[in-house]
């Protein structure tokens, strides 16, 4: 369970690099 939080939270942050990476280019 706990791994599944962490893999939600890696995916959510990568969402928001993506995000970012956007609005910089």
């Amino acid at each position: 369970m706990n791994n599944k939080k962490a893999y939600c939270r890696k995916k959510r942050i990568r969402k928001i690099m993506i995000r970012i990476g956007t609005q910089a280019l």
